[in-house]
C-alpha cells in the first residue's frame, strides 16, 4: 500500500544548494553494500548525528552517492523520507499475513542543472547528490479515514526492525508491528516511474514528542479487579466465607521517557470479610506492552481486552514500589503508589495510535499482604517522549 501527499500539501523541506559533484570512482566506493541498488551502487549519508532518535519537525540533510557499474541512462533522481507500517493480521507464521504501508512525507527535487548534460551516469565515476528534506510534525489528513481521531494525524515513532532475520531491542513480539523510517533514493528512466532502475533506502531512527494521548482513553471505564485472600486461614469446623478485596484505579498515569520521570496514581481499596483487614507488606507491578494492527482502518481506540488474536503482551521487569499509609474506614481507603518507568528505556517508545495499528502500555499493580495472599489490578498508561 503507498499512500502519497497530495501536490503543494507537505512539509515545505529546508532550504537547498546545489552541490552535486562529479568524481572518478575508487575501489572503496564499488565495495559499498545497499539495498536493492540493481546495477548502479547508491549510498546515502546523513549529516546530523544519529546517536540521538530524530523528532517531528528535524531536518534531515546529506548526500546521496551513486556509483554505477555500466553507462546508465536516466530520467530523474528522486529522494524521498517515507514512514513505513509493516504489520500481521493474523496468527499465521506465512509471509502473505503481512501488510506493508507506505505513507511519503518529504521529498526532495533535484533541479535539472543538478544533472549531467548529456543524462548519462558512466561507469567509472561518482555521482554525489546533496538533500534536504523535514520531518512534518503531523501526517495530512488524506491519510485517515476517520478524522475524529486526532493521535491518528501523529507520526509514530520508529519501532523494530524491518529485517527479518535482525532482532532489535524495539521488536514487539514476532514483530507483529514494525514502523520505520527511509530514506529513499530512486533512479528513473524512459518516464517508468513505477519501475525504478535502481534504488536504495537508508533507516533513519525517530522517536516523535507529542503531549500524552490521553484523549483515547477520556471514556475508559474504571479498571478494577476482585481478589479474594484464598490464603486465609478458616477454621474447619467453621468454615467461612474468604474475605475479598476490590482494586480500583480510575487514572490513566502519564510517564515520560526523557525528563519528568515519574507519577502517581491513586488506588481505592474496598475489602469485604468480617475478618480483621490484612497488612499491606509489598507492592510491585509490572509495565506490559501490546500492540494492535487491523486491515481496516480503525474507528476506534482498541484496548487490551479488544482482539486478541491481534495483541500480543511484552513483559518489563517487575519493579518494587512504595504506597502511602492506608487508613481505612467502612472497608474502604486510598493509597498512593509511585510510578517509574523501568531503566531499560531503550526499548520503549511513546504510545501511538495510526490507522491501522496501535503501540500501547497497562501496568499491573499487585499487593502482597502479610497473610501471605496477594491482590492485583491492570490499568492503562500513556508513555510520552519527553514533557511538553
Amino acid at each position: 500500500m503507498y499512500v502519497d501527499f497530495p501536490e503543494g500539501e507537505a512539509s515545505p523541506p529546508p532550504s537547498y544548494t546545489i552541490g552535486t559533484t562529479i568524481q572518478p570512482a575508487e575501489i572503496e566506493d564499488t565495495k559499498v553494500t545497499s539495498i536493492y541498488t540493481g546495477q548502479i551502487i547508491i549510498y546515502t549519508s546523513i549529516d546530523q548525528d544519529m546517536a540521538t532518535p530524530f523528532d517531528a519537525g528535524d531536518s534531515l540533510t546529506g548526500r546521496v552517492v551513486v556509483v554505477p557499474n555500466k553507462d546508465t541512462k536516466f530520467d530523474k533522481v528522486a529522494i524521498e523520507l517515507h514512514l513505513v507500517e509493516t504489520f500481521k493480521c493474523s496468527q499465521s507464521f506465512s509471509s502473505c499475513s503481512y501488510i506493508s504501508k507506505s505513507i511519503n512525507l518529504s521529498k526532495h527535487h533535484i533541479p535539472s542543472e543538478a544533472y549531467p548534460e548529456d543524462m548519462v551516469l558512466k561507469s567509472g565515476l561518482k555521482y554525489t547528490f546533496t538533500y534536504s528534506l523535514i520531518i512534518p510534525t503531523s501526517l495530512n489528513g488524506a491519510q485517515c479515514e476517520n478524522s475524529r481521531f486526532s493521535p491518528h494525524y501523529e507520526l509514530p515513532s520508529s519501532l523494530g526492525s524491518i529485517c527479518p532475520m535482525f532482532v532489535d531491542s524495539l521488536d514487539v513480539r514476532d514483530k507483529r508491528l514494525t514502523t520505520s523510517y527511509q530514506i529513499r533514493t530512486r533512479i528513473y528512466n524512459d518516464g517508468c516511474y513505477h519501475s525504478p532502475t535502481a534504488q536504495s533506502r537508508r533507516l533513519v531512527p525517530v522517536r516523535t514528542s507529542y503531549p500524552p494521548c490521553l484523549e483515547a482513553y477520556a471514556t475508559c471505564e474504571i479498571s478494577k479487579r476482585t481478589s479474594k485472600l484464598s490464603n486465609w486461614i478458616a477454621s474447619t469446623f467453621r468454615p467461612r466465607r474468604c474475605p475479598q478485596i476490590t482494586l480500583s484505579v480510575q487514572d490513566v498515569p502519564a510517564l515520560y521517557i526523557q525528563g519528568k520521570s515519574s507519577s502517581v496514581v491513586n488506588v481505592q481499596l474496598t475489602y469485604i470479610g468480617k475478618a480483621q483487614v490484612p497488612n499491606i507488606a509489598k507492592a510491585s507491578y509490572t509495565l506490559q506492552g501490546f500492540v494492535t494492527t487491523s486491515k481496516e482502518p480503525l474507528s476506534y481506540y482498541p484496548q487490551l481486552t479488544d482482539s486478541k488474536e491481534c495483541s500480543n503482551i511484552d513483559s518489563f521487569p517487575t519493579q518494587v514500589t512504595t504506597f502511602t499509609e492506608p487508613v481505612w474506614k467502612n472497608g474502604l481507603t486510598r493509597i498512593k503508589v509511585p510510578l517509574t518507568l523501568p531503566e531499560d528505556v531503550y526499548r520503549l517508545v511513546p504510545t501511538f495510535f495510526t490507522c491501522n495499528c496501535s503501540r500501547q502500555y497497562v501496568i499491573k499493580l499487585t499487593l502482597s499482604f502479610d497473610n501471605s495472599s496477594s491482590a492485583s489490578v491492570t490499568f492503562p498508561v500513556v508513555i510520552a517522549n519527553k514533557f511538553l
